[in-house]
């Protein structure tokens, strides 16, 4: 996985590239290799374009924030971190210096937001705010989402070893092996190279 904030334009962009069948019950010829890109900005919805080895073409997808991801527990929506933060209205409920609890309720101006409610719970490491909790509520639904592990990977800058999503019928687990710290070629996230380049991935510390 790979993303890339853009200041200026305030656009966020998040790649995934599968090495792997996404899922094995079906021909693996078909569906290894595949790549996605999603951008989001404030100037206009959400663009989502994948790339289909079998076919060798890039293709145009629609964007359901409510849809998930890997059929898990974790949605679309959920990968645009950054642009989330700026749908909420927020107000604090636990004013604890250490672990504060704060809680968002979807601005009327943002786009589809599939929650109607999260509640973020944090942990003062440093100078720095950790999230460590989410609790999600959507159509009388549960979904929490657990960071865990935290890791120094750069001066002041942590990132989660491990992330457990529970919802109302089950659980989904993600483990980050490994974190890099730096811009990346912005030209591995543009449709035009989705299906020329590869992300490359560090290799994992020993």
């Amino acid at each position: 996985m790979g993303k890339l904030w853009e200041a200026e334009t305030q656009t966020e962009s998040v790649r995934l590239d599968f090495k792997t069948p996404v899922n094995s019950s079906v021909d693996s010829s078909l569906y290894s290799d595949q790549r996605y890109l999603l951008k989001r900005s404030p100037q206009a919805p959400a663009t989502q374009w994948l790339y289909l080895p079998a076919l060798r073409r890039v293709r145009i997808i629609p964007h359901q924030p409510n849809d998930p991801l890997l059929q898990s527990d974790y949605l679309f929506y959920d990968l645009t971190t950054i642009q989330d933060f700026d749908d909420y209205r927020y107000r604090l409920i636990d004013a604890n210096e250490q672990a504060p609890i704060i809680e968002g309720e979807p601005l009327d101006t943002a786009g589809p937001v599939p929650y109607e409610k999260a509640i973020f719970h944090l942990e003062k490491r440093g100078e720095t705010y950790l999230v460590t909790e989410v609790q999600y509520s959507a159509r009388g639904k549960e979904k929490l989402a657990r960071f865990l592990a935290f890791d120094e990977i750069a001066p002041g800058c942590y990132r989660p070893q491990q992330l457990v999503v529970t919802g109302e019928g089950g659980w989904t687990e993600f483990s980050f092996h490994h974190w890099a710290l730096r811009a990346p070629d912005p030209q591995l996230l543009t449709p035009a190279h989705l299906e020329t380049r590869t992300l490359a991935f560090p290799g994992t510390a020993p």
